[in-house]
């Protein structure tokens, strides 16, 4: 068996590859220190916090005949040094030497090229995000208490091409250093502890709602620097890197600390302050409130700041509630007096009412309530003299007062804020009591109003008993009301919102139903010239001179002649697009079809000897087009779209994906985008699928799957400015470096 594997032509040429002679093992393999290495219990062994430069022959190498899955301890329990893998002359290892020739046979030499590749481009920088893609390779630990370090090999696995580059190297005895992660390490505490970094990982959340990963990185002079990356909302929903690092504990503690006090006040203090994260110029993060930057040096004055505006608001509070207790008291005796008046009127009415039943009652009110209401208006007016007497018993609260300290600290700002609560929520209180004795005492007068005019209308006819009887004999009885409002409570009509990730797909499918039965084909081919061929053109749809379309044309003849071969192949197909080749099926957004792209060249008649005046007609054609299509179709709810660049009056062409415009940003310098909010049935053209496939066969999905651009003819339009937002994003230029940039963002809303 053994004869069998050595005499393979894979694995002659991958142990020479390797530089191994069986027969001559190297001493750096030979020698092995036996190592006391501890697997902990609880441990997740697929995060990996330590990072470290370490030198290849420190690094030791264990086999083990499991897999990567099985518990470290039984992996540990398993393991044998490298060179009784490596031992092909004692009897008791041949197993372990037919398992190595195995792996040997196995290797993936691409992808040992790979790793090699990738550290050594980690010789002189890490990672922005300090992990990389083939880390979970390298299962490196180390003994606690010392610098021993080894690699645990699992021989089961497929792939081991990290430990064949150890090995190649260890055989070449090279001095390098491998950029790995530390398996089964916690963090050392050198700058913050375990616990702090649990609590500074949840304190960072908070603000970015989005979990860091936070890195101890060591150099090959075993210099550590805390780093934390992680990603932040920068704008709407869109996310961006940022990194932060610590090169001393100072720093650290520092950052620890402000995260922390910030932290607590916004979840003690929620509804009162909201601070924001925001990318500084060397892509970490700043704090701010209120547009101000907060840092750890100037947080004692902040704090300070906060508790004297706040004692200052208590006690402005103080005296104002005292005055609505002033205003509400007599709110309430006026009330109370008012209801006493109506309740006397009232009873009138009543007994009117009781004794206009029969002949005898009738008379008999007549004589006995002659002048009653003037009687009880002197005695409502002496009861008033005798209430404007009386002291309200309002008590006010006394001023605040705090320890005036030279510093103040969070536990203070907490428990004014708390006084300041109890305060504000007292005034709210007696706003709505206000509120409710006025609206009360406006429905006693109406009650009032309503009841004076019927009693007043009695009174007058109360001059002789025959004008009286005459009177209560043809009396309708109208019935008492409390008194119409006249208050028109407009109610806000509830508007779809328009949310990308949750309604594109939905959104995508009805627009391109829609546009599929109110466009015609050759609509639609208008919009396909306008997006692809115009994209950057647009304004030259308006003034076709000479100039452009002579360059422009020469252009499209040389694209033309260049793809002549594809355009001639796809001419010649007999069947066009409606084919039923099942060589052709397409898949779009995991749908299957047998529709044809369109073809820009064959729309805008493009060939060889075309001419000037053929372009100009062409495209004149297609303008119109576009002008019919812009009257069919109109967007059924809000949406927002963007752009870069500042908008202009003319045709644009927007995306409703704000990251995808995000995604194109290469320029170098301050970014410009414009946002426009688009209010519903305006008209509007959407790239749904059907704008860039002809559907001859009926087997194109429906959807918004190739682009999510829309078209708008702003000339139309009226823009409103409503904000400009300036922001800082992190873009990767690659593995290791990140360009912070400046995104400024106008926002306009869309008027008729």
């Amino acid at each position: 068996m053994i004869d069998k594997i050595n005499n393979s032509e894979q694995v002659i040429s991958n142990l020479k590859y390797l530089g191994i002679d069986e027969g001559n093992i190297p001493n750096n393999i030979k020698d092995f220190e036996p190592l006391k290495f501890k697997p902990l219990k609880m441990y997740d062994e697929r995060k990996y916090m330590i990072y470290k430069y370490l030198r290849i022959s420190d690094i030791q190498i264990l086999l083990t005949p499991t897999d990567r899955i099985t518990p470290l301890s039984e992996k540990y329990a398993k393991a044998s040094a490298l060179f009784t893998y490596l031992d092909s002359e004692n009897e008791e290892n041949i197993e372990k030497h037919v398992t190595f020739l195995k792996m040997v046979k196995n290797i993936n030499m691409s992808k040992l090229e790979e790793i090699e590749k990738e550290q050594k481009e980690f010789e002189n920088k890490i990672p922005f995000s300090v992990k990389y893609k083939n880390n979970y390779l390298w299962q490196i630990y180390c003994q606690e208490g010392t610098n021993k370090y080894f690699m645990l090999v699992p021989t089961e696995e497929t792939e081991n091409e990290a430990f064949f580059y150890l090995l190649k190297k260890k055989l070449e005895d090279s001095k390098d250093y491998i950029y790995v992660p530390i398996s089964h390490q916690d963090y050392t505490g050198e700058f913050l502890t375990s616990s702090e970094i649990i609590d500074l990982e949840n304190y960072l959340w908070l603000f970015t709602k989005d979990w860091p990963a936070i890195y101890e990185v060591y150099d090959s002079g075993e210099n550590m620097k805390l780093v934390i990356v992680g990603r932040t909302l920068v704008y709407d929903k869109i996310k961006s890197e940022y990194k932060i690092e610590f090169k001393n504990k100072q720093e650290a503690i520092t950052f620890f600390k402000l995260v922390k006090a910030l932290f607590i006040i916004k979840t003690n203090i929620e509804s009162e302050y909201d601070f924001n994260v925001k990318i500084n110029d060397e892509g970490a993060l700043d704090f701010f409130y209120n547009y101000k930057k907060i840092e750890y040096e100037g947080l004692s004055n902040y704090i300070k700041e906060e508790v004297k505006k706040k004692i200052t608001k208590i006690n402005e509070l103080n005296k104002k509630n005292y005055e609505i207790g002033i205003i509400l008291e007599k709110q309430k005796r006026n009330a109370e007096e008012q209801n006493t008046e109506y309740l006397y009127k009232q009873n009138q009415l009543i007994i009117y009412l009781d004794c206009k039943k029969s002949f005898f009652g009738k008379v008999s009110y007549f004589f006995k309530n002659k002048g009653k209401g003037k009687k009880y208006v002197a005695k409502k007016r002496k009861s008033n003299d005798k209430v404007n007497k009386v002291e309200l018993a309002i008590q006010r609260d006394e001023d605040f007062t705090f320890e005036n300290k030279k510093m103040y600290t969070i536990e203070d700002l907490i428990q004014i804020s708390k006084e300041l609560k109890k305060r504000v929520t007292k005034n709210k209180n007696l706003e709505l009591d206000r509120k409710a004795i006025e609206t009360k005492i406006e429905m006693i007068e109406n009650k009032l109003i309503n009841i004076e005019q019927y009693i007043k209308e009695i009174e007058k006819h109360k001059k002789n008993i025959w004008d009286f009887l005459k009177f209560v004999n043809k009396d309708d009885n109208k019935g008492l009301t409390e008194g119409i409002f006249n208050e028109k409570i407009e109610k806000e009509k509830i508007q779809k919102v328009f949310e990308f990730d949750e309604d594109i797909e939905d959104f995508g499918r009805q627009m391109d139903d829609i546009q599929r039965q109110k466009l015609s084909r050759e609509e639609a081919d208008a919009i396909f010239i306008l997006v692809n061929e115009l994209a950057e053109n647009k304004n030259q749809l308006d003034d076709l001179n000479q100039d452009y379309v002579q360059k422009r044309l020469e252009e499209l003849k040389n694209e033309y002649q260049g793809d002549i071969e594809n355009i001639e192949k796809k001419d010649f197909d007999i069947f066009g697009a409606m084919s039923d080749d099942r060589s052709k099926i397409k898949v779009l957004k995991n749908r299957r079809h047998r529709e044809v792209k369109k073809n820009k060249y064959k729309l805008l008649n493009i060939k060889p000897e075309t001419q000037e005046q053929e372009y100009i007609n062409t495209l004149n054609k297609y303008k119109a087009l576009l002008d019919s299509a812009f009257r069919k179709i109109e967007t059924p709810y809000s949406i927002c779209a963007y752009k870069e660049g500042m908008v202009e009056s003319k045709i644009q062409v927007f995306d409703l994906n704000q990251r995808e415009i995000i995604n194109k940003l290469h320029k170098e310098g301050e970014i410009e985008l414009t946002k426009i909010r688009i209010p519903e049935n305006t008209n509007v053209i959407f790239c749904t699928n059907i704008i860039y496939y002809d559907n001859l066969n009926k087997t194109l999905p429906l959807g918004a799957n190739v682009s999510t651009e829309m078209i708008i003819d702003l000339s139309k339009h009226k823009l409103n400015k409503t904000k400009q937002v300036e922001f800082n994003m992190n873009f990767r230029i690659d593995l290791f470096n990140c360009e912070t940039r400046k995104i400024k963002v106008t926002e306009y809303e869309v008027n008729d």
